[in-house]
Formats: structure tokens, sequence, C-alpha cells
């Protein structure tokens, strides 16, 4: 048997108690190491964070194709609590060692989550009796994006089993509109959020956090760190986690980390962005982003949650007079928009002519399966904090379009 671990010195602590032990990283075991454990027992035994437990499932996800067997343990601390979080907080304890000894033995073994097919049969009759029942119930269930006129013209919010596509133009606020609404989900409803990376890394989302929570001028962060710190705290004070993954590309892992993230609590996944998915085929680009999207589509109903996913638009749209995006402009996937439950195009008119003031950002609810479309809305963005709020800009009224 062989422990992994978070680092040479956890390592050294296991070793300590008669366990061969590897700090190679257990919360993110990089493929490249994976087949050393080939034929081994493996367990894995991360920090106690959710972040790092979280992160132990994809570690065992990699290693169940190679090793005999794969568990996961858990240490004898509070879960995100105050006593620490690794092995050598664990030995601390009263009894330490016999309570991380129990952990390794009650190590429950790891197994790839089990996909359903998703396919089901009801009678018509049956169907509406749920649905009534759900009604009795109260309004379904949806969540706010955190625009209050974007959420109102959605009906309340983005329902569960929703995709979501969020189009733009390269350097039209894709990732700031994406982070805003992360930052809304998990703290203004309380509920986790994964975000999928496959552009920027996470020191520069983190970056783009702190502009967020801050409006300490980014130029002077070096000597306004007290002041960060604080912002930062009191940003993330009351809210759910939300967990960043970056270091993956292919379908077939962005896949994995979806599964894993809804299997793990998350409410609602954002991948940033679609094109640069790699489907591991020699398909032309149209047909992996037709792959991209049934798949998208196919995880968003099965784990009853919501899909948020980022699309690159096709520069052409720059010529139209209005500037305003359709179907046919997400480029390589307009399969995207047929398949989405809500698509909304983001536009920054201010990039494609510097005419239009640099804080006029406009919105457009291009499809909603499930109320209004075609509805442009008309915001202020702030680019330092990266922001978008309500107010609008007289000469550009929302309305329909």
């Amino acid at each position: 048997m062989i422990i992994i671990c978070e680092g040479v010195k956890d390592a050294a602590a296991y070793h300590s108690l008669g366990y061969y032990a590897s700090g190679l990283n257990s919360d993110q075991l990089a493929q490249k190491f994976v087949p050393l454990f080939q034929d081994s027992h493996v367990v894995l035994m991360p920090d106690r964070t959710s972040d790092a437990e979280y992160k132990a499932r994809t570690s065992a996800g990699r290693l169940a194709s190679v090793a005999a067997s794969v568990k996961i343990g858990t240490l004898p601390l509070p879960l995100d609590g105050n006593l620490g979080d690794d092995v050598r907080d664990a030995l601390k304890q009263n009894e330490g060692e016999q309570l991380v000894r129990a952990a390794i033995e009650n190590a429950k073994a790891w197994n790839e989550p089990v996909i359903d097919s998703g396919v089901r049969r009801i009678t018509m009759q049956q169907a509406v009796t749920e649905r009534l029942d759900e009604y009795q119930r109260g309004p379904i269930p949806r969540v706010e994006l955190g625009i209050e006129k974007l959420d109102a013209t959605l009906g309340g919010g983005v329902p569960y089993g929703s995709l979501v596509v969020v189009g733009a133009l390269s350097s039209h606020g894709k990732t700031a509109f994406s982070l805003q609404i992360t930052h809304h989900i998990t703290g203004g409803q309380s509920l986790p959020v994964t975000f999928i990376s496959l552009e920027m890394g996470v020191g520069e989302l983190a970056d783009r956090t702190l502009s967020y929570a801050s409006d300490s001028p980014k130029e002077h962060w070096h000597k306004l760190l007290p002041r960060l710190d604080r912002d930062a705290s009191e940003h993330f004070q009351g809210a759910a986690p939300c967990t960043l993954i970056e270091g993956v590309s292919e379908l077939d892992d962005v896949k994995r980390e979806i599964t894993l993230a809804f299997d793990g609590g998350s409410k609602v996944v954002i991948i940033d962005y679609a094109q640069l998915i790699d489907a591991g085929s020699r398909d032309d680009t149209n047909a992996i982003m037709r792959r991209v999207s049934a798949e998208f589509k196919r995880l968003a109903k099965q784990h009853h949650g919501i899909i948020v996913c980022l699309a690159q638009l096709n520069r052409r749209v720059e010529e139209r007079k209005p500037l305003v995006p359709r179907l046919t402009d997400i480029e390589y996937g307009s399969k995207l928009g047929h398949d989405a439950d809500v698509v909304l195009f983001l536009v920054w008119p201010h990039r494609v002519d510097q005419s239009f003031p640099a804080n006029e950002y406009q919105v457009f609810i291009e499809k909603n399966r499930n109320g209004r479309s075609k509805v442009g809305l008309n915001c202020h963005f702030n680019p330092p904090r990266q922001r978008i709020t309500e107010e609008e800009f007289a000469h550009a009224p929302s309305g329909d379009y």
C-alpha cells in the first residue's frame, strides 16, 4: 500500500508511522506521475479542506486506470476548521496516531461515477401530476445571475437543468461577466460553483476577483496589502465555495470535472470557453463543437444543475450595424446556440467603435426557452472593477430587438 499525500513533510509524518508514502500532491496528482503507481494499492489522504478533498477525486480518477485499487481517506479533523488541515495537525491531537491509523484503515474505495443513460418512460398524465406537485411546493427553483433586469427578463433567473451559452467577441468581457455571476451565486445565494478555466490561470482569476472585491487601484496593490486582505475577507465572508479548475483541455477531462463538480455539491459549473476544448479526435472544429454541445446539454439535464458555457464569436459580427449578434455568429458552434436553453450575447461597443462611451455595455437575450427573448439590456461597465451594473445610457434604451 502507498499513501499519496500533500507534500514531503506530510509524507515524512506517514513514514514515521511505518507507511510507504509519497508527497506528490494527493489533491491534484499530475497526469505525468500516474504511471508510477502501476498495479499499486493506493490510498489518497488529502488535506482536510473542501478544495483538497474535491480535487482528490480527480486524482483518484486518473489513478483508477493503472492502480490495482484506489481509496480515499478522511483525516480526523473538522472540515475547513481551525484545528489545521494536514496529517501533522491530526497527529497533534489526543490519540492522534490511533485516529490517523483508523482513517487510513477505513479509507473508502473510489468508484468511477456511474453515468445514467437519462432514459425515462412516463405517461403524460403522470408528468402533469408531477409538475402540479412541483408547483404546489412553490415556484420552480431558479438561480439568479445578479443583474436585476436580466433576471427579471429570464423569469426570475435560470432554472436547474439548463445549458446557458454566453457569447462575446474577444476582450468583450466574457470572463468578467462570468466571474460576476459567480460572485453573486456564491455570495448572494450561497450556492457552490465550479469554474473550469481553459484560458486564464488561477492567478489571473484571483487578480480579477480582487479588482471586483476592492476599490484599491491595482497599480498600488503592493502598498495596500492589509486593505486588500480586509476587502477580500469581507468579500468571501459567508459565501459558498467557488472551486477553480485549470489544466484540463480535452473533452473527456472536462466532462469528468463537470460530473465530479455536481457530485461534490456544486449547483453551477462555468466553462471558459468552448472553443478551447479538444475532443481528442481528427474531426473538424464544427464536429467537435457539436459533441461539446450535446455533452454539456446531457450533463446539465442528468445532474439537474446549470452549466454556463462561454463561447467566442466570429469577428465578422463587428461589421454588422447595429452590432447585434446572432446564433450563427458563435464561432464553429451554432449548434451550441441551438441546444442551449438560454443564450446571452455580450457587446462592449467601445471596443469596436471608440466614439461610444467606454462604460456602455450591452447584454442581449437572444434565446430564452422559458420566457422572453430577443431583448437587449443596456448596462454600465466599470473595467477596473470588473463590474457590470444596472445603469443605462439615455441614447441607447433597453428593449426588444
